[in-house]
């Protein structure tokens, strides 16, 4: 609980910003293959991209759990997600569903349930035992408190972003990652 109430946005974006030092190369190689993997999925077809998001997504939460934490974050977590693969499937559709249906009802549900669950990939992945409904749920308690927060941090990327429009978006190469660490931060 004291994690929720003495650290910032600015200090949780600081501190990911640090923890990328001497790990900069890997972290833009690492999502410059994310990116390159993905779109070459969603260009065969739209299942081959629902197959592998669960999986991939988890892995990319495997690399920067480890890249935070020093634990050598290597371009290989990429696939871990893969060793536990019905679960990563599951919780990128049950993920999707519910997120899905909550814009369908309306955009705010939708934001609310997205923040409420947005740790459920650092969940399963840190804890690849628990079921997907259990990473759901703990992602819930996790979050208690904290979605106001999350939502002002995402408006601190979304600054980020637009102000990338002025590198020609050629900043998104270094904001991708430092967003990515931060979550894993937060």
């Amino acid at each position: 609980n004291n994690f929720k109430t003495v650290i910032s946005n600015t200090d949780i974006l600081r501190d990911a910003w640090d923890s990328l030092s001497g790990y900069w190369g890997l972290a833009i190689g690492f999502s410059f293959l994310f990116g390159i993997i993905t779109s070459f999925a969603s260009n065969l077809f739209l299942i081959p991209l629902l197959i592998i998001s669960g999986p991939l997504s988890i892995g990319y939460s495997i690399f920067t759990l480890n890249l935070v934490r020093k634990k050598n974050p290597e371009i290989g977590n990429m696939f871990e997600g893969f060793n536990f693969f019905g679960k990563a499937l599951g919780l990128y559709f049950l993920y999707t569903l519910i997120i899905l249906g909550g814009f369908v009802l309306l955009i705010i549900p939708g934001i609310y349930f997205s923040l409420m669950f947005s740790q459920s990939y650092f969940i399963l992945a840190d804890n690849p035992n628990i079921k997907v409904t259990g990473a759901l749920r703990k992602s819930r308690e996790i979050m208690d408190g904290s979605m106001l927060k999350l939502f002002f941090l995402q408006l601190m990327y979304l600054v980020l972003i637009i102000l990338s429009i002025f590198t020609l978006f050629i900043g998104l190469i270094v904001i991708i990652p430092w967003i990515r660490v931060t979550n894993a931060k937060f």
